[in-house]
């Protein structure tokens, strides 16, 4: 398996860990949970731009 598959792969879980803390924040109205949402989503997107950045350095 490729960088490229496993950083997919590690993208999707934290797109789904944000919707699990999106979820359970808005139900108990944690303040952790909706923190938890924040950083998933930035790790999410630093994550999404490592792999286009690497996606277009591999193509000549």
């Amino acid at each position: 398996m490729g960088k490229t598959e496993i950083g997919t792969m590690f993208l999707l879980s934290m797109v789904f860990l944000a919707a699990v803390l999106a979820v359970l924040g808005v139900v108990y109205s944690d303040n952790w949970a909706k923190g938890g949402v924040g950083v998933a989503v930035i790790i999410a997107i630093l994550l999404y731009w490592s792999i286009t950045k690497e996606g277009k350095s591999l193509t000549p």
